[in-house]
């Protein structure tokens, strides 16, 4: 009898004990409020390159209720040889942009800019800073 009443508390024990979960991939992005784009492939626009196409993931961050935006993209590009990434800020324009920096006028609201509705922009003009980097990613 002891027997049997150990066999079948391990029995129930085996059961109710916690299986290997599976791994679910970690997307920071899809956790982060601060994101309002993310895109982990597709044909982006960079601004202030007058080159063709950029082709790769693509982060754009909003710093709160700003109006400071962030993008970020790893990718190829038609005037790149290899993989290359662009690191812009995008702010709101109050008496021009300093030097080095593209300004862009935006007239209407969200989804009629070039560059997507989930920026959200306000009508007006922006000051937009690119830097260029090679990465190994």
């Amino acid at each position: 009898m002891k027997i049997l009443i150990l066999v079948l508390a391990l029995i129930s024990l085996f059961l109710i004990s916690p299986s290997v979960a599976e791994a679910v991939p970690f997307k920071a992005a899809d956790k982060n409020p601060n994101v309002v784009a993310h895109y982990e492939e597709g044909v982006h626009g960079i601004p202030v390159q007058d080159s063709g196409y950029h082709e790769g993931e693509d982060l754009v961050t909003r710093a709160g209720k700003s109006g400071v935006f962030q993008q970020w993209f790893y990718g190829e590009g038609q005037d790149y040889e290899g993989d290359h990434g662009h690191h812009s800020v995008w702010k709101q324009s109050k008496d021009g942009c300093p030097p080095n920096w593209f300004e862009m006028t935006v007239t209407e609201k969200s989804g009629s800019n070039f560059w997507g509705d989930y920026l959200d922009l306000e009508p007006g003009d922006y000051c937009i800073h690119t830097n260029d980097f090679r990465v190994a990613k």
